[in-house]
């Protein structure tokens, strides 16, 4: 099958139901944005207290950090509450109104706010962002500050412990000066050494928890700074609206669906749009294409190659009658049979149609409306006439038994249904008559009353 006619089969003959898809897709998105008010976006701009970053993978690292505290509910509405603004739900603003983006490699991120009041937005960005900070402080910063504590805490211990040391020792010593024996000055000499010895271990251990402390205050003092280096400010202008995107993007998926059942309908429907399927079908020439529905007398202007061509086709199958058969819409084809046959007589130069205002035909043909402008004969001889009749199964019938030869000539739309051929394939089976071509005519969309013959 060839692209233009599965162009001319998708989207010529289902037309109508592509452009109804599109026109959905279209309308869904108007729908959509028919409420829509004018939006404002407040930006601002902060850093964490992370080390900068040496690839895009650490600066995207810090940004999904920001994002997944700035994107919680609980910041949000702590931000709605610090920016004095109500109405607004914290739940459906973090999860559409609050976005947060990199710059490029460095660690800075960008919180933005939309909202349908520029100062609210302003607001609601600077709280936000500074709920960031808190929040990240808070993780990074509260570990710092127990271990910090805890330090603090066992030195003061020490600190206690050698305060009483101290006293014991200064009380052994001045004991130990009023001894009134060797023994007894002997036993305050080693209780006074082993309280000293005491007092240097804890010495000793407060000096080295005071390194710990020292040294968690040094790394913490080169530790980034978190803070918003640029506030938002209220949005002049209103943010651009999706409407357009959206409606160009409902209309490309209207008409991918209008295609998609199009071609659904093609391959359970299939249709045969033009003279040339038809022909390919039937596997017969293509006699000619009538200006419109055979029953029409507009349909026989200018038509005599189509005779010419009836004339060759029977000639070279050594036939004498012609019989033409009606496929799809019930059309008389009694006017055509009839032109057919004096088109195809031999020595016909010309017919002509007499219009209402021409007087009497000089040489008419009795019960056709039409003349031989010059001199036709009905046949010779050498070249017997082809008759040309409506197709009839008692004529037919009569054909087969007397052995007059005889062809049959399809009379159908340029477009028709596969499924409207099964008939005309059975007749053919069974009348056994050779199909010597196709007349073809343009379809009308309308519904047809009865003619007359």
């Amino acid at each position: 099958m060839e692209l233009n006619e599965v162009v001319r089969r998708i989207f010529g003959q289902h037309w109508r139901l592509i452009v109804c898809f599109i026109a959905l897709g279209i309308a869904a998105p108007a729908l959509l944005h028919l409420g829509d008010a004018p939006s404002y976006t407040a930006s601002a701009r902060g850093v964490l207290d992370t080390r900068d970053p040496e690839s895009r993978a650490e600066a995207a690292a810090i940004v999904d950090t920001a994002r997944a505290i700035a994107t919680s509910p609980g910041p949000v509405r702590r931000a709605l509450s610090a920016a004095d603004v109500s109405g607004r739900d914290p739940v459906e603003v973090a999860k559409h109104h609050v976005s947060v983006r990199g710059l490029g490699s460095s660690g800075v991120f960008q919180l933005s706010i939309s909202d349908r009041d520029p100062q609210a937005a302003a607001a609601i960005a600077n709280a936000l962002a500074a709920q960031v900070i808190r929040a990240r402080l808070a993780a990074s910063q509260g570990q710092t500050q127990k271990v910090l504590a805890d330090l603090g805490q066992e030195i003061d211990d020490l600190n206690a412990r050698i305060t009483y040391v101290d006293a014991r020792v200064d009380s052994l010593t001045e004991r130990l000066s009023g001894a009134a024996s060797l023994e007894s000055a002997s036993e305050l000499r080693a209780d006074r050494v082993g309280a000293i010895q005491l007092r240097d271990s804890l010495v000793q251990q407060r000096g080295a928890l005071e390194v710990q402390r020292n040294g968690v205050l040094s790394s913490e003092s080169v530790r980034p700074k978190a803070t918003i280096i640029s506030r938002a400010g209220p949005p002049t202008a209103a943010d651009s609206s999706r409407f357009f995107a959206d409606v160009v993007l409902g209309a490309l998926l209207g008409l991918i669906l209008g295609v998609g059942v199009a071609g659904i309908i093609e391959t359970f429907r299939p249709t045969l749009v033009g003279g040339d399927a038809l022909a390919r079908e039937f596997r017969a020439p293509l006699l000619g294409t009538l200006k419109n529905e055979p029953d029409e007398w507009e349909a026989l202007h200018d038509e005599t190659g189509i005779g010419m061509r009836l004339r060759l086709a029977a000639e070279a199958a050594a036939l004498l009658k012609v019989s033409l058969i009606p496929i799809g819409p019930q059309v008389n084809v009694g006017p055509l049979a009839e032109w057919l046959e004096a088109a195809s007589s031999e020595d016909v130069s010309e017919l002509v149609v007499p219009e209402p205002e021409l007087a009497e035909p000089v040489e008419a043909i009795p019960g056709r409306p039409w003349r031989l402008a010059i001199g036709a004969h009905a046949g010779s001889p050498a070249h017997p006439p082809v008759r040309v009749r409506p197709f009839d199964v008692q004529n037919a019938s009569a054909s087969l038994n007397n052995g007059t030869p005889g062809g049959l000539v399809l009379v159908l739309p340029a477009t028709v249904k596969k499924g409207e051929l099964m008939d005309a394939g059975h007749l053919l089976t069974v009348s056994r008559l050779p199909l010597l071509g196709l007349i073809t005519y343009p379809r009308r969309r309308r519904v047809r009353g009865p003619r007359g013959a």
